[in-house]
């Protein structure tokens, strides 16, 4: 996922990073560092406690207090970010669970300043995973899953947002397909 953002054209200078969904703050971490300390503020949205406790210490540890990292403890729509002021948005395994996918797509995309990278990934609901193992497809797990994506389908409404997808990737876990890509204002 960072050499495809890498690869999707980054721009110079001061970046601002945003994990929606951040979790352990893994990704966002190692995200911050890939790209360099000294020029990222990387921001993490994370809605469970322990999780976002562990992930702001993770950021830390990555990243140093400077830039004004740090995790929020709020809902998406409730972050508090100025329209077009974040450089890379990234939701990793976070639009499955959302009541109204395009909704959060919208914020997302109103957050990015132009040029700006948006990179989602999410379970590939047309995948051979799927297609062979039909209702015992572990990546489904109702109720926690509420939408499960086609590629075409995804990047349908990313285009429909005004995003230009700039590349996909697929990505194997056991026994599923997952998509990944990167859109770009």
């Amino acid at each position: 996922r960072i050499a495809a953002l890498r690869g999707a054209g980054l721009p110079e200078g001061p970046l601002r990073l945003l994990d929606v969904g951040c979790g352990l703050g893994h990704f966002l971490s190692e995200l911050g560092a890939a790209l360099g300390a000294e020029r990222v503020e990387a921001i993490g949205v994370e809605l469970g406690a322990p999780a976002a406790d562990a992930a702001e210490a993770r950021l830390i540890a990555a990243l140093g207090a400077a830039q004004g990292s740090r995790v929020r403890r709020e809902e998406f729509d409730a972050v508090d970010l100025a329209p077009g002021s974040v450089d890379v948005l990234t939701m990793n395994h976070l639009l499955e669970h959302v009541p109204t996918p395009r909704a959060t797509l919208e914020r997302a995309a109103s957050l990015l300043r132009s040029g700006g990278l948006l990179e989602v990934e999410v379970p590939r609901g047309d995948g051979w995973g799927p297609r062979l193992l039909g209702r015992w497809w572990w990546p489904h797990l109702p109720p926690q899953h509420l939408h499960l994506f086609s590629r075409a389908g995804l990047e349908r409404v990313l285009r429909e947002l005004g995003l230009e997808v700039v590349t996909t990737q697929i990505a194997g876990y056991p026994l599923t397909v997952t998509a990944g890509g990167v859109a770009m204002v």
